[in-house]
């Protein structure tokens, strides 16, 4: 049919995320709470960060970071230091949650946020539930 089998690739035009899952979740009730970051990382910028899979309606720890330092909890590890207090939250009923990260207007280029959820899971190893860490690094 006179087909030359060449073609010309037009480059990509979605951006790489700025996002990365780094694993090291424990399983509860539904396996293995997913924990997904969306936003740019831009200075002044907001990223959304989505919990899902976890026990519904469960007392959760949000764990949040500039760097990471691997610490064991509750028969798993925590990847982001715990420098600072963790924040608490509630899985709706059907086990998800939305936080929103707000960067401060200031953020330099190459900064990381490190994330990661606890959620108390009677299902789960010692009672809580670990969702996978995830890594974002500003522009």
């Amino acid at each position: 049919a006179g087909d030359s089998y060449l073609a010309k690739w037009g480059g990509c035009s979605a951006t790489a995320s700025p996002w990365t899952n780094l694993g090291s979740s424990l399983p509860g009730v539904f396996g293995a709470p997913l924990l997904e970051g969306r936003g740019t990382m831009g200075a002044g910028t907001q990223n959304v960060l989505t919990l899902s899979n976890a026990a519904p309606s469960a007392v959760a720890i949000l764990f949040v970071a500039p760097s990471s330092l691997p610490t064991p909890f509750k028969g798993g590890i925590v990847l982001p230091d715990p420098i600072y207090s963790p924040t608490y939250g509630m899985t709706s009923a059907s086990g998800k949650i939305k936080f929103r990260l707000i960067l401060p207007a200031s953020t330099p280029s190459g900064a990381q946020a490190w994330v990661q959820w606890g959620i108390a899971d009677a299902a789960a190893v010692k009672g809580v539930a670990l969702s996978n860490a995830v890594m974002g690094v500003s522009p």
